[in-house]
């Protein structure tokens, strides 16, 4: 019993020896997935923390140091840290410090999670850094610690939350299929509506659950600051823009009565959201920094940004077309990211206010792509009378279709052009070969001149929308066909989910203009190598969407009966 005893003694002096004791916490790196995970451990473990943003300031946070707080843990990046030899300029100055040297972001984040001794966890996927920011607050008053999972990770995340043992696990935002299947046995609370907004609210409403409170802080998510994870309020995003009205709903009915911007790169809008709820807004554009030899002892806020898709969506030229009562409007997309947006478009002649036009439903603009619209108007009085036109477009985009948190206003003349478009368009079936994991749109030219084409489809994948859309538009002759093939492999959970799909064709005679549009829902069939494999191709029932769809096959119909009374 004694030798027991002992052995016990033994193990817990070992144990007690080598648990690091950590006074405060100094990230030394350029990626900002080490900086919020060193953040979030120093949070969770209740003890102060600094992110270096340069060479010159890792030299002027040491002053602000409190310098009774002995025990440092150094995060640096082995790859790209802001300073060399900052553990030396450290221990100068009276610092014992322990390094944890980042070289993989998975293995520094189960490190700091493992250490943090939680057994609550949140999933993020890394590539949404405004993720990271949504869930910091509820992460911290939670106890849970955030890990970037992704399809390449997986298997290390599950057994790391298999050993240490999780209570609550929360998936949070748009994730790889891979990363959601392989976490289902713990039964996750899943937070993902498609909209960076919505699943915002989803989340501050789990902190308000927790800690109710009228005051919250105001961000897009863009950037890290100290506030902003210190879990004293949730953060409600706003856009760059605009604020969403689901944003102001939640405020209004929650009685949020005061918001602080952090920063002022959003003034705008927070403007505009206490003008539409009469919240009281703060700003924090500074901190103080006493002994920095500032006036005032007043510095700016040590913001790290975290990398983002910047959206970028212009508009050519716009031409009202006369022979069809078109305005027509061409997006382009110059980022590289999908874009979604909705527009409301005032038309002038002379300046005079006239007609006033947009989108009822979202836009979808690819990434690096174009796409024309139509806007059927009849301007023809004005233009017989040769008056001038304009129009004044407000457009608003985002990442999402719920997300539409960009906007911008443009004016512009309205040129004039006359084209005739009789091309006219049929879907013949869409169908999937299993084996050859391609998916199939069979488009057939029934109009009387050569047409191009380009098709889109979107998919549910796994309870998720997914866009698939052609590179580069295809030309069919009068009376032929074409095949749009799209290579993707679908699992048979995906065709249940997909027995019906959204087809979606720009067409026209004008390869650079195809403004013309076939919209419809069709059956999905599957075939193999030798021919259809799930049943007889089904008859199509099709649901057409057209612009101006009865105009146009009045037209060819038209055509096609003078060409017969001619024979």
């Amino acid at each position: 019993m004694r030798t027991i005893l002992i052995i016990l003694l033994l193990v817990l002096s070992i144990n007690a020896a080598s648990a690091e004791v950590v006074d405060q916490v100094i990230i030394n790196s350029a990626n900002w997935q080490d900086v919020y995970l060193g953040i979030l451990y120093a949070e969770l473990s209740e003890v102060p923390s600094k992110f270096i943003l340069s060479e010159e300031h890792s030299t002027s946070i040491i002053p602000l140091l409190n310098n009774s707080l002995t025990n440092v843990y150094l995060v640096e990046s082995d790859r790209v840290p802001y300073t060399m030899y900052y553990k030396s300029k450290l221990e100068v100055n009276g610092y014992t410090v322990t390094v944890l040297k980042s070289t993989d972001l998975t293995d520094t984040n189960l490190k700091l999670a493992g250490m943090s001794e939680v057994s609550n966890f949140i999933i993020i996927d890394g590539s949404y850094g405004y993720n990271a920011v949504s869930v910091a607050p509820y992460a911290i008053k939670s106890r849970s610690f955030v890990l970037f999972a992704d399809k390449d990770n997986i298997d290390r995340i599950y057994s790391f939350l298999k050993t240490t043992g999780t209570e609550n696990l929360t998936l949070y935002g748009h994730l790889d299929y891979e990363v959601r299947q392989k976490l289902e046995e713990f039964t996750p609370d899943v937070i993902n509506t498609g909209s960076k907004f919505d699943d915002n609210l989803a989340i501050v409403e789990k902190y308000m659950q927790i800690e109710p409170t009228q005051q919250v802080l105001l961000t897009n998510g863009d950037s890290i600051e100290s506030s902003l994870m210190a879990g004293d309020e949730p953060v409600i995003f706003i856009g760059k823009n605009d604020v969403l009205p689901q944003v102001i709903r939640y405020v209004k009915d929650n009685n949020v009565s005061t918001g602080v911007l952090v920063g002022n790169e959003l003034a705008g809008s927070a403007k505009r959201l206490k003008d539409a709820t009469g919240m009281f807004i703060f700003i924090k554009f500074a901190q103080g920094n006493a002994g920095a030899g500032n006036a005032g002892g007043i510095a700016a806020l040590d913001i790290f940004q975290i990398p983002k898709n910047e959206l970028d969506l212009d508009i050519l030229p716009v031409n009202y077309n006369i022979a069809s009562n078109d305005l027509e409007v061409i997006y382009e997309n110059k980022a590289d990211v999908d874009t979604y947006l909705k527009s409301s478009i005032a038309i002038y002649a002379n300046e005079e206010h006239v007609a006033t036009i947009g989108d009822d439903d979202v836009v979808f603009v690819e990434s690096g792509g174009s796409i024309p619209i139509a806007y059927p108007v009849d301007l023809s009085e004005y233009v017989s009378t040769s008056q001038n036109l304009s129009m004044e477009i407000t457009t608003h985009f985002g990442e999402a279709p719920k997300s539409l948190d960009h906007a911008f206003r443009k004016n512009m003349d309205v040129g004039l052009i006359e084209e005739v478009d009789t091309s006219a368009i049929m879907v013949q079936k869409v169908v999937y070969n299993t084996e050859e994991h391609k998916l199939k749109v069979l488009i057939q030219n029934i109009g009387d001149v050569p047409v191009y084409v380009k098709t889109r489809i979107d998919l549910t994948i796994y309870g998720e929308k997914k866009v698939l859309i052609m590179d580069m538009p295809e030309l069919i002759d009068v009376g032929g066909e074409a095949v749009a093939v799209f290579i993707t492999t679908l699992s048979d959970t995906n065709l249940e989910e997909n027995r019906d799909v959204l087809v979606h064709i720009n067409y026209g005679k004008r390869d650079n203009v195809m403004i013309k549009v076939l919209e419809g829902i069709y059956p999905l069939s599957t075939e193999g190598k030798n021919g259809p494999v799930a049943g007889a191709i089904v008859a199509l029932t099709i649901m057409v969407f057209a612009i101006g769809l009865t105009k146009k096959y009045a037209l060819w119909e038209l055509i096609r009966t003078e060409r017969m009374n001619k024979k």
